[in-house]
């Protein structure tokens, strides 16, 4: 949809911009019900046939066998394999292959819900039942979202908890547990949902279910720890973690045509993403969210332009948020985080690609980037580890001072100090080297919620990938020396090394400081110019944050800023839920945290320090309907 006068233009490119509002009422959902009693199985999956697409335009698909029923709602665009015989029935959303062979329903039939099933590369879930049993895997970190529940004598597995809803002999409960931990961090803890009955699969774990075992998780993918480091002069480093990289790129496009979908963004992980598809002659639709005069737009036009990409360029309108924001309570249950609400609002942008499959930089920058190095180190050897990494954790949520204050004595128990224990375990079990755990923590947290979603998200028209969620990564990536991830140093390599004529063109960096990796030789000059007067443009572009926040060039900034119009609206939707949550929260600690919705909060960061609040905002919000 396209609001107000002028907003469809023409640039060259060629380049579209649209300003996207009213977008938000459909997602990529399904549902998995065994249970024994037709009557009661068949209901179910009746009250929510209508409901699991809420707008026209979705494919509704179903698959009986036995006791076992699966109903999906997905965009038009979205990949899905699904069989069904006398034997039982399977079903794959999205694409798993294993060294480009892409894995068929078919397979997983005749497998069965009892045999081992090897980890898959790409973004999938994989669903086998022979009408009795049942086995569901999906990414290798557990990206897409499988929630489970059981009941006496069946069982529920869905991509929400909103979707364990109306069945006669499932009794939902408010877990506290569950809102402790997602205000502790802004997202879900320990696979806790908000619901004491419905939990999320771990990542990297295989689900089963039979009447006999109830409910198994299994380790179905560990990230590799006793991978040989490379030990070979850089360059031998960068040409090896190159070809894996290219060759997860291939794998991925395998049997896709020649139209490729893009997220192009002005960074580092999307340049690189581009540089393989430009090496590979794709054709590419790149996709480009924000306004001309954003510094990400503006790094992001010179790529397409240079790699003779065509770009779409949309914004989400701030108007929606507070449609999008009760989308999203309804659906994630706030256990993504609530930071960005603009993600829902996508499926009119993703309509014009006219492709299988959109490309994505995500998750390769917690990879191959070693942003966590800095946050399980420096400070004494005491605050190393696990103190230092989980202290960088709770900025992004409320502190524990404010949470004692906040949630009612008697709700909160002694949950603070459980959940906090509990990671702690958890974060020692995955690795016996220091800086391989900090690694495995934000790929299983941070980056698998926050980041994550965004992919499950992307779902609702094409289907996304992200060729960085691959196991030859990942053991590529693991072979590489903590030191030259740090600071994004292997993958700044792999762009001048291999990407030069992309290396040399303007880079966002969520700042002022948009200077290219090299400078083109002929631009000593404006080399130098440009090292004088970022200072001055690093301080003008705070003051306008400040001042001005409607001439936010930062994107980043200006979507997630917590006193923008749209998360005022959103903010003032949400006072309604302080009725529902007396009997759990303070009420006047609540509105201090969350704020008067015509008030401008004021923090030191606008991202980081309003992200605990938002979380809040989303609780509230979901209490309306749920408590």
């Amino acid at each position: 949809m396209v609001t107000g006068p002028g907003l469809f233009h023409l640039w060259k490119c060629p380049f579209t911009r649209r300003a996207i509002r009213g977008s938000w009422k459909d997602a990529m959902n399904y549902v998995v019900l065994i249970d024994p009693h037709d009557e009661r199985r068949r209901a179910f999956i009746e009250s929510w046939r209508a409901g699991i697409a809420p707008i026209s335009g979705l494919v509704v698909g179903e698959l009986h066998a036995g006791a076992c029923s699966v109903l999906w709602a997905v965009g038009p665009k979205t990949l899905v394999d699904a069989v069904q015989n006398e034997g039982g029935c399977a079903v794959i959303f999205g694409v798993a292959h294993d060294e480009g062979r892409a894995t068929r329903a078919t397979e997983l039939l005749r497998q069965g819900p009892a045999a081992a099933a090897p980890a898959l590369d790409g973004l999938h879930v994989c669903i086998t039942s022979d009408g009795r049993a049942l086995r569901v895997s999906c990414d290798v970190l557990g990206i897409l979202p499988v929630f489970f529940g059981e009941f006496s004598d069946g069982a529920v597995v869905a991509s929400s908890p909103e979707l364990f809803k109306g069945h006669p002999s499932i009794h939902l409960s408010f877990d506290p547990a569950g809102l402790v931990g997602l205000l502790m961090t802004t997202h879900s803890m320990g696979g806790r949902t908000l619901f004491r009955q419905v939990r999320r699969a771990q990542a990297g774990h295989l689900l089963r279910w039979s009447p006999e075992t109830g409910f198994r998780e299994s380790s179905h993918y560990r990230i590799p720890e006793q991978v040989e480091i490379i030990d070979a002069p850089l360059a031998e480093m960068v040409d090896s973690v190159d070809g894996v990289l290219d060759h997860a790129v291939r794998s991925t496009l395998l049997n896709t045509g020649e139209q490729t979908g893009m997220l192009l963004s002005g960074g580092l992980d999307s340049r690189l993403l581009a540089g393989y598809l430009h090496r590979q002659s794709r054709q590419v639709h790149a996709v480009t969210l924000g306004v001309p005069n954003d510094f990400e737009m503006q790094c992001a036009r010179a790529v397409a332009a240079r790699c003779g990409f065509s770009q779409q360029v949309a914004e989400i309108d701030p108007r929606s948020y507070p449609d999008l924001a009760q989308l999203q309570s309804r659906w994630e249950h706030g256990l993504n985080g609530f930071a960005n609400v603009g993600a829902w609002g996508l499926r009119p942008i993703l309509e014009d690609i006219n492709a299988p499959l959109l490309m994505t930089g995500y998750v390769m920058g917690a990879i191959l980037g070693g942003a966590h190095i800095p946050w399980a180190f420096g400070g004494s050897p005491e605050e190393r580890g696990f103190p230092k990494m989980w202290r960088w954790v709770r900025r992004w949520g409320l502190a524990n001072e404010a949470i004692v204050r906040l949630i009612r004595p008697d709700v909160l128990g002694s949950t603070l100090h459980d959940i906090t224990e509990e990671t702690r375990d958890a974060y020692r079990s995955y690795a016996t080297r220091e800086s391989r755990r900090a690694w495995i923590f934000d790929l299983h947290h941070r980056e698998r919620f926050h980041v994550g979603r965004n992919l499950w998200l992307l779902g609702f028209s094409t289907w996304p990938s992200a060729p960085a969620l691959n196991r030859a990564v990942l053991s590529a990536a693991a072979s590489v020396p903590a030191a030259l991830l740090c600071d994004r140093w292997l993958q700044r390599e792999i762009c001048v090394r291999k990407f030069r004529r992309l290396a040399e063109l303007p880079l966002d960096r969520n700042s002022g400081n948009t200077s290219p990796l090299v400078e083109p030789p002929y631009s000593y000059s404006t080399r130098i110019a440009r090292h004088f007067t970022y200072p001055i443009r690093r301080t003008v572009c705070y003051l306008q944050s400040r001042l001005n926040p409607g001439h936010e060039r930062r994107r980043y900034y200006r979507v997630y800023d917590y006193n923008n119009s749209g998360w005022q609206a959103v903010r003032e939707l949400a006072e309604e839920g302080l009725a529902h949550t007396s009997a759990i929260l303070n009420p006047t600690v609540a509105r201090e945290v969350v704020g008067r919705p015509d008030a401008r909060l004021k923090v030191n960061d606008l991202i980081m320090d309003t992200a605990g609040a938002k979380a809040l905002v989303g609780f509230l919000l979901w209490s309306k309907v749920n408590l």
